[in-house]
């Protein structure tokens, strides 16, 4: 019973939603600027019943490919990939994290997260009832949902209208959110980011 509720509770949530009629399109802002920055996080990772800390870097490379990261605070790699608009490359991973679920989960957070192959893609646009603007992009049965303010606050991504994973974004300064929570459904994976450093 409490998962019925749960799933008509989300599916309710889109349902909502109502489209944007103002005259002027809204622009969707980048979390991350488009001008070769890296950011520096300090990044807790809840895997299971494992947490791992340390601190997870991103850093654009050339237009559309970034790296992404994460090593222990001693500075050891716990794993290095890199995204770009056609495919991710692994370049490294321990052993704990050389799972194919796992790897392609948290590359598919790291593409959400970066917004990366959005710019040729046009979405739909709504607004929720907190009067929020919404941007979904949609490819067969899954979604992305872009939660915008004055700053994006929250990203909702999602498999046949059910919620999969739940971006929230906070305390942001200039922009940009100083901490980011990644929590998954489905999936005991939970990734908490506290932002460090702009270069």
């Amino acid at each position: 019973m409490l998962l019925l509720l749960l799933t008509a509770c989300r599916v309710g949530h889109y349902n909502g939603l109502k489209p944007y009629e103002g005259d002027k399109e809204p622009v969707l802002k980048p979390i991350f600027e488009d001008r070769y920055n890296s950011y520096l996080f300090k990044a807790n990772i809840k895997l299971y019943t494992k947490s791992f800390s340390g601190l997870l870097l991103t850093k654009q490379t050339e237009q559309g490919t970034y790296r992404v990261i994460f090593t222990t605070e001693m500075g050891m790699k716990l794993f290095d990939f890199e995204i770009n608009q056609e495919e991710t490359i692994v370049h490294y991973s321990v052993p704990q994290f050389d799972r194919p679920l796992f790897m392609k989960t948290i590359q598919k957070d790291m593409e959400l997260l970066l917004m990366n192959g959005l710019k040729n893609k046009t979405p739909e646009i709504f607004k929720d009832k907190e009067g929020r603007l919404v941007h979904k992009f949609s490819t067969g049965e899954e979604a992305n949902y872009y939660f915008q303010e004055e700053d994006l606050m929250r990203i909702e991504h999602t498999e046949n209208n059910k919620q999969k994973i739940v971006f929230t974004l906070d305390n942001h300064i200039n922009g940009f959110s100083e901490n980011i929570s990644i929590q998954h459904y489905g999936f005991r994976l939970k990734i908490d980011l506290t932002n460090l450093k702009k270069s």
